[in-house]
């Protein structure tokens, strides 16, 4: 049997959390709309703490996000959680300058492509875990602010 390693500290886990998201990456959104769970893999970017994200404006994600303005995103894999829920706004990316611009040229789409919508998911809770020992500790944002 596999032995379990000792949880990390939260403050070790905010870390982690924070690295993820400033590296470049992708990330699994989840949005739901009349009951039917829609689920899609989108280049993210972390900036002003918001993760930002570009897509095309007739996606099933974006008509999700429209009716419902809440998402879950997903980082990480089963041995390496974490899960960001939060309120979801569209802004258009062509719009975006300083620090923000520089950040939504790294996507994949970045604001090259003609009539593209931003989505900004702006984090309300987040949890992370790496093992079942974590799992009791694994919020760390609640409402908004960090718990460590």
């Amino acid at each position: 049997m596999r032995q379990q390693a000792a949880p990390r500290a939260l403050t070790d886990r905010k870390q982690h959390v924070l690295e993820l998201l400033t590296g470049p990456g992708h990330l699994w959104l989840a949005t739901a709309a009349d009951s039917l769970p829609h689920l899609v893999p989108l280049a993210f970017a972390y900036g002003e703490g918001d993760l930002l994200m570009v897509t095309k404006p007739g996606t099933r994600s974006v008509r999700s996000l429209r009716d419902a303005g809440r998402a879950r995103a997903a980082l990480g894999d089963t041995r390496d959680v974490v899960l960001i829920d939060g309120t979801t706004t569209f802004f258009d990316p062509q719009a975006v300058t300083g620090q923000l611009g520089a950040l939504l040229d790294t996507l994949p789409m970045g604001r090259r492509v003609p009539g593209s919508v931003g989505l900004r998911l702006r984090p309300d809770r987040i949890q992370a875990w790496q093992s079942m020992a974590e799992i009791g500790d694994r919020t760390l944002m609640s409402g908004g602010r960090w718990l460590v």
